[in-house]
């Protein structure tokens, strides 16, 4: 496999405008994935990018810049037959030579002129195209493993010696004095060789479960779930009132969760994780790893939904309020976590042989993580090439990713794909890359009340889709929201239970987070449509204990309440004039959720949604309050 080059002539610069061999590996370190925290040229030494002191301040040359990029790659090619005439005065010949040698490249008079200057942007198209190959490397099929020591299998009739290796399929033991002490691979391990590059064939390898699985998926009464989950070779499973499909076949893996409630909410998330291929090498000599390279290429195709049946039933009426509790209630809404997604588990594990060693395998756990809090539809399809390379007792990440999405966000959400690969001998983790990608997305919710004179904003802890059905436009309180959307990829690189990791090779980075938005900056959005700024705002604003109340009603400390306890009490503010609190009554919507006696205290009857009315014994004043009775008031 080569690189297409084109080397072109260099325009003249300016020596202020010089593109200095400094800036050029400032450009190497981070384009190629080093982490550099403190001294750049201490990192690329040690790596083999720069095997020598070199002139920061001088303007990059064609030659510097070949012996760079030859040695990041790493591997003399010298598959460059014909002769440049003009580099046998470079001390760099042989690194010209081998990048040469990556290259096609049209030189008619044969000259590379290594002593020709080189602008910024020429040589970041070489940077490029040269981390394109090294993080995109296939490697040919090698099992090598040589051990210090015979391994022994557990035999039950056999009877060891002192010192002897015992392997019982799961762990190592050595017999010492008639006892058997655990022994990590690197004790016995000597050297080793494995390589190779291959797409996962999901029908030649083992699938384990990790969770109990139905054949049959009529079990389930979801017509969704069960049409998912009729084809053959699906296995099905539930897990915290979510349902679970999957299959694999070829080179797919298909999977389906959907979650109803009796509050109305129906979720689903369906995904297609697809062409997985591992690359890895592990070159361990004289109890030292030499190189290490793990990368897990692979593509996803994520659809998530969400809907909820009824606003009004799941969370109470608020028609009946007045404008001041109106906006109160919305600001201080409350919801509770049993309502939304919130989800994180694994779905299984996927064994695949690695040459003709019966000890070595790849393996694979797919893993889930969502979290959806309202109104989405998200549809996702993206492309990962994800790991590191070690050499030299430098670590770089491999961080190649193409994404692409279309959505309908009213709410905050999140929906993550993992994939953690590992490369195991005698059923211990050699090394492993856990990668875990997908996007995140938050929403804030404003809402704004407006009276003659007054405009007040305030933040709510409400979902925008709730409040924005609930206030239902009427023009005095109103919702909107802003949102931030961003791509995530986290990446964990051996784990502690890994022999790299006790070779001193675990790190852990967020290389797509916050910083990374799919907007340059948060999107505002008003009736469920974005706007370029919020319309709803005007510059005049109070803060909520600014806010003038009439004195001439009932005011109350909550007008929405999540009972978690089978005794709440109503609290009162403030009553009308000329009224005491013997004066008040309160009455129920529904006492088959929730009874009220006569002094205001809450009886929880059993999970539900009900409205409290608090009035005067003349029906002259009223409030209300909407209450949702929680499962947590049954718990204990």
């Amino acid at each position: 496999m080569g690189i297409l080059i084109l080397l072109a002539a260099c325009m003249p610069q300016n020596k202020h405008d010089s593109y200095t061999n400094y800036m050029w590996l400032e450009d190497v370190c981070e384009l190629s994935g080093f982490i550099c925290e403190d001294n750049i040229d201490k990192t690329l030494e040690d790596y083999g990018v720069i095997k020598e002191g070199y002139n920061h301040d001088e303007s990059l040359k064609r030659e510097f810049m070949a012996y760079t990029l030859s040695n990041l790659l790493g591997e003399n090619n010298h598959l460059y037959n014909s002769v440049i005439n003009d580099i046998d005065d470079s001390k760099y010949r042989d690194e010209i030579l081998n990048f040469v040698s990556y290259s096609y490249i049209n030189i008619n008079d044969q000259m590379f002129h290594p002593k020709k200057e080189v602008s910024k942007d020429e040589a970041l198209e070489y940077l490029k195209m040269a981390v394109d190959y090294i993080n995109n490397r296939d490697y040919e099929n090698v099992s090598n493993l040589e051990f210090s020591e015979e391994i022994i299998y557990l035999d039950e009739n056999s009877e060891y010696q002192s010192g002897d290796v015992i392997y019982d399929g799961e762990n190592l033991y050595r017999v010492m004095d008639g006892l058997y002490e655990m022994v990590d691979l690197e004790d016995i391990l000597n050297d080793s060789y494995i390589s190779g590059s291959e797409m996962i064939d999901f029908d030649s390898a083992y699938i384990e479960e990790i969770h109990q699985t139905y054949q049959n998926s009529s079990i389930y009464e979801d017509d969704e779930f069960e049409r998912q989950s009729s084809q053959s070779g699906v296995k099905t499973f539930e897990i915290n009132g979510y349902k679970v499909s999957y299959s694999a076949a070829l080179n797919r893996l298909h999977l389906h969760i959907s979650k109803k409630n009796d509050h109305g909410i129906n979720f689903y998330f369906d995904s297609d994780i697809y062409d997985i291929k591992p690359s890895y090498k592990w070159n361990y000599k004289n109890g030292k790893l030499q190189e290490g390279y793990l990368r897990l290429g692979f593509k996803t195709s994520e659809e998530t939904g969400m809907s909820i049946g009824s606003y009004q039933y799941l969370y109470g009426d608020f028609s009946e309020l007045d404008k001041t509790n109106l906006f109160e209630t919305a600001k201080n809404f409350l919801k509770e976590k049993e309502d939304m997604v919130d989800t994180s588990f694994s779905i299984c594990r996927i064994h695949v042989p690695v040459g003709n060693i019966p000890t070595l395998e790849i393996l694979l756990e797919l893993k889930v993580n969502i979290y959806v809090s309202g109104k989405v539809e998200l549809l996702l399809t993206s492309t990962h090439n994800l790991g590191f390379e070690y050499r030299n007792g430098t670590m770089r990440i491999i961080n190649d990713s193409n994404k692409d999405i279309d959505f309908n966000l009213e709410a905050s959400t999140s929906c993550k794909t993992n994939l953690d690969i590992s490369l195991k001998a005698l059923n211990k983790r050699i090394m492993n890359v856990d990668a875990e990608a997908g996007i995140k997305a938050k929403m804030d919710t404003i809402v704004h009340m407006y009276d003659d004179d007054l405009h007040i904003s305030e933040n709510s802890s409400a979902p925008y889709d709730i409040l924005n059905a609930l206030l239902n436009e009427n023009g005095e309180v109103m919702a909107c929201g802003d949102l931030s959307l961003y791509w995530v990829a986290n990446l964990t690189f051996n784990e502690a239970d890994t022999m790299a990791y006790r070779l001193g090779l675990y790190r852990k980075i967020n290389i797509l987070d916050e910083d990374n938005q799919i907007f340059n900056n948060r999107h505002h959005i008003e009736n469920g449509m974005f706007v370029n700024k919020c319309t709803r705002d005007i510059p005049f604003t109070l803060k909520s204990d600014e806010i003038k109340l009439n004195t001439d009603k009932i005011i109350l400390e909550s007008y929405s309440m999540v009972i978690k306890n089978k005794e709440e009490t109503v609290v009162i503010l403030s009553i009308p004039d000329g009224y005491t609190l013997e004066d008040l009554r309160f009455e129920s919507s529904d006492n088959n959720i929730l009874k009220v006696t006569d002094n205001g205290v809450i009886n929880a009857i059993k999970p539900g949604v009900s409205k409290i009315r608090v009035y005067t014994n003349d029906d002259k004043y009223e409030s209300y309050i909407n209450c949702l009775v929680s499962d947590a008031a049954f718990e204990n």
